[in-house]
């Protein structure tokens, strides 16, 4: 088979396109992504139009193709339904890829999509980094190129450094191990270039959860693991180094974790009593997938002073745009794909190589998750 099959090639353009390079043109940009998904999905399908579809049955994929059935309805109460309806189309990125990748498992296909996205990340993580310690100033001391968001960036470096995480733990060759090992480093690096408290900290409260469910492969492999850990510490103190004091990842951290006042990440909370307010008038429908920015205005509370497009909490703007079932079902597919991982963990005489490609794409997954829920990955 061909490493840059057609579908193969589909699916990476579209995610190329979906960093944007350039915020003037995200419209476009997006739009193309989209169109190259919804061919990749007709692709992936019509191989087995004779043969017929394999549909997997689980309840996982029942909740998700029920949150995506409600963020479609939500379009008919919508206020303007042609914002909505394109805010839907985004929205089908994330259902589509999870379906069409289930149900052509492709794992030829899938390596050769990591082996690229590694050194896509690589090559993203390096430009982070050069943003840090460069264009500091530029950045407001954030890492964001070529995304608008910097949280979005860090959540990105998450999938990508939790993977190769598992490289190290799955490589039988030295060299490989060696190769994991630096790249896990570097993406490290470019999440903390970022100066994303979320993305980080959802890394370090998950990270030892997946050392621990993968305790034997950690302790076979620690000296690598131990070279990671080094590197990833002098990168995130050479923080300090950042002209922008403010978003030095060290000051955000301990801003945080000590409550300060003058944190302004407790904007947060004065954008979640406003975004409560919106909630609090149209628990049962929603508003509209993509119509929070319409509605948000009106129940803004003094003290938020910035505005916001976002509620900055995913299952908070999923109960604003979808109605009270919204969160159910996100919760419902979330905790579906947790019994299945733990139920796949424990089958008897599952190998290390396959708890090792079980958990590090899920721990990556879930961090994006936590971490959603003070940000707005999912609508990104």
């Amino acid at each position: 088979r061909s490493f840059f099959s057609l579908s193969i090639f589909l699916w990476l353009a579209a995610f190329i396109c979906a960093l944007y390079f350039n915020n003037a043109w995200q419209l476009e940009l997006f739009g193309i992504s989209i169109a190259l998904i919804f061919g990749w999905s007709i692709f992936v399908l019509q191989k087995d139009i004779k043969a017929g579809w394999q549909v997997p049955q689980s309840w996982a994929h029942r909740f998700m193709g029920g949150f995506w059935l409600l963020a479609f309805l939500s379009l008919f109460v919508s206020d303007v339904i042609n914002v909505s309806l394109m805010a839907f189309c985004f929205f089908s990125v994330m259902p589509l890829t999870f379906y069409f990748f289930t149900l052509r498992r492709d794992v030829e296909a899938m390596k050769s999509i990591g082996y690229i996205l590694a050194g896509i990340f690589a090559i993203l993580s390096i430009w982070a980094l050069i943003q840090f310690f460069f264009f500091n100033m530029e950045n407001k001391g954030a890492a964001h190129h070529p995304l608008a968001n910097s949280n979005s960036l860090g959540a990105l470096f998450n999938l990508a450094v939790f993977s190769a995480l598992g490289w190290i733990l799955i490589a039988k060759k030295r060299n490989e191990k060696v190769v994991a090992t630096v790249l896990s480093t570097l993406y490290l690096g470019g999440l903390i270039a970022t100066s994303s408290r979320g993305a980080f900290l959802s890394f370090a409260v998950l990270l030892p959860i997946m050392l621990i469910c993968l305790k034997v492969e950690t302790l076979r492999d620690w000296r690598f693991l131990m070279a990671f850990f080094i590197g990833g510490t002098l990168l995130f103190l050479s923080t300090i180094l950042g002209e922008f004091e403010s978003n030095r990842m060290i000051a955000r951290v301990s801003e945080m974790v000590s409550f300060a006042q003058e944190d302004v990440s407790n904007n947060r909370f004065n954008i979640w009593m406003g975004a409560l307010g919106v909630l609090k008038e149209n628990w049962i429908f929603g508003i509209g997938i993509g119509m929070f920015f319409l509605h948000y205005n009106e129940y803004r509370i003094p003290e938020e002073l910035k505005g916001v497009y976002h509620a900055h909490s995913d299952p908070l703007q999923f109960g604003i745009e979808l109605g009270v079932l919204g969160p159910i079902l996100f919760y419902a597919f979330l905790m579906a794909v947790l019994v299945r991982t733990i139920k796949t963990y424990r089958v008897e005489g599952i190998s290390s190589d396959q708890r090792v490609l079980l958990l590090a794409p899920f721990f990556g997954l879930s961090a994006v998750t936590l971490h959603s829920h003070v940000t707005f990955n999912f609508y990104n």
